[in-house]
């Protein structure tokens, strides 16, 4: 069983529709899709685990500086407002070199 601080990553698990533990991963310069669009995403959260910014967009595409920050041991989340609205589309990352983060992605 995976504990519950959230700093895993996790993937998705169709069977049960629910989020699974998978391990870690390392985002290099460039930018990166880390979170494929997902209708059924009630909330996904992204932790910096290293000792660099990371600028996640909620795009096919981030750009370094710009945008939403998340700072070394940082966190990032996305879940429904007030309203219920939710982003559900893709989510991408940059940092200035190759660093480790770990996401969460609930269904």
């Amino acid at each position: 069983m995976a504990p519950s601080d959230g700093h895993y990553l996790y993937e998705r698990d169709e069977s049960r529709g629910a989020a699974i533990p998978a391990g870690g991963t390392t985002l290099v310069a460039t930018s990166a899709v880390v979170a494929r669009g997902n209708d059924k995403r009630k909330r996904l959260t992204i932790v910096n685990d290293s000792d660099t910014k990371m600028y996640p967009a909620m795009a096919a595409k981030a750009i370094a500086g710009r945008g939403f920050v998340i700072y070394p041991g940082g966190t990032f989340t996305i879940q429904s407002d007030p309203l219920g609205y939710l982003w559900v589309g893709p989510v991408s990352l940059i940092s200035s070199a190759a660093k480790n983060f770990t996401l969460t992605e609930e269904t």
